[in-house]
């Protein structure tokens, strides 16, 4: 979640002018991304079912070939909401990345190799637990499930122990580095692995064991969060080749491949109905059934350094300019802007206690906000 140097004014503009982003330990910035011309997204997604993995593809997966047009939508915010009118807590976390919420806790994952435990009911720390990282063990995660918290030290997964906070296990699988999202499902915590990121790794939480490893069929980055009930694994992969970056769809219960679809997705949301991604374009809204893009949100945009999450009808866009934005899933109409005072940066993104979590990646801190503005 770290970039090299001071935030430029675009993330992608950046990127693009340094071909792949590239990681610092001490940097304040949380997202690592793609660059380049293959940030440049084809507005009809060609889709595709069955491409690479173990057996094939599922019966509910998209037809070969089959070219959608989404439709977009370009409405600026119905509402403007200053940030200061909606903060509950603003908590100082140094070198601080990415979320996740387990037990009754929000734990974040910082860049020096430690994970800060936040109560919610104090807003403040109660404690932390990881690994002193360095550039030869440095490491981007954190997931939850399974009775653990799940990080990384090196290409290792490590194990914590929530109420002992302690590291109970260091599994070593190969990790990709700038794999932010570790995703539980299925009881298994998923991991990109192999030397190209061409590997999706499983780790029973039972046994701490890696497998299954199911084949991808090109190199990918990172995973898109989860909602409750969302049994299919997104992997992202976006690439250097234009065309050649794809979003793809893992049944990870029967280790298949259950349909892709070229779109250059920056990071990503799902639930057991759609997949909300950012792109160089905007949003997009994808149907998890048919991987049909629906729509295109060309002012909302979660950038290199942005997130996404979702709670029933209401999307939530973590952005790096905009900062934050709420979209009404229902009528696919842009409700609200947050806007703060100042530029915070961009950030990972986090619903839990009722409230909405958020970091602010270029201050260290993060920030809890009402959702009933």
């Amino acid at each position: 979640m770290n970039q090299t140097c001071d935030r430029c004014a675009s993330a992608i503009g950046a990127a693009s002018r340094a071909g792949r982003v590239r990681h610092a330990i001490w940097g304040r910035h949380r997202r690592a991304g793609l660059a380049g011309p293959a940030v440049a997204m084809v507005l009809a997604v060609f889709l595709s079912a069955g491409c690479g993995g173990h057996g094939p593809a599922s019966p509910g997966a998209a037809s070969p070939g089959v070219t959608r047009v989404m439709t977009t939508v370009p409405g600026r915010p119905q509402h403007m909401t200053p940030l200061r009118a909606v903060r509950q807590a603003s908590i100082p976390v140094p070198n601080l990345s990415w979320l996740t919420f387990y037990q009754g806790f929000v734990w974040v994952k910082r860049d020096d190799g430690f994970i800060t435990r936040i109560d919610p009911r104090t807003n403040k720390p109660a404690g932390q637990v990881g690994a002193y990282t360095d550039q030869q063990h440095y490491c981007q995660g954190i997931g939850a499930g399974g009775g653990a918290i799940w990080s990384c030290s090196g290409s290792s997964i490590t194990r914590i122990d929530p109420a002992r906070m302690k590291i109970v296990a260091t599994i070593p699988v190969g990790k990709a580095y700038d794999q932010g999202r570790l995703v539980f499902a299925h009881g298994h915590l998923w991991v990109i692995t192999g030397t190209t990121g061409n590997q999706l790794t499983g780790i029973d939480a039972a046994t701490n064991r890696p497998g299954p490893v199911i084949t991808l069929p090109v190199g990918c980055t990172d995973l898109a969060n989860l909602a409750p009930g969302t049994s299919a694994v997104w992997v992202l992969c976006p690439s250097f080749t234009p065309g050649a970056s794809k979003v793809i769809k893992v049944d990870v219960a029967h280790h298949t491949i259950q349909g892709t679809l070229t779109l250059t997705a920056l990071n990503g949301f799902a639930t057991p109905t759609d997949l909300w991604t950012g792109s160089d374009r905007g949003l997009i809204r994808v149907d998890a059934t048919t991987l049909q893009p629906m729509a295109l949100f060309t002012r909302v945009n979660t950038g290199l350094d942005g997130d996404v999450a979702v709670d029933g009808d209401r999307v939530w866009v973590r952005s790096q300019d905009g900062f934050l934005y709420r979209i009404d899933a229902s009528t696919d109409t842009v409700t609200e802007q947050i806007k703060p005072d100042n530029a915070p940066g961009g950030g990972s993104l986090l619903l839990a206690t009722g409230s909405i979590w958020t970091t602010a990646d270029d201050i260290s801190y993060l920030l809890r906000l009402r959702t009933d503005s």
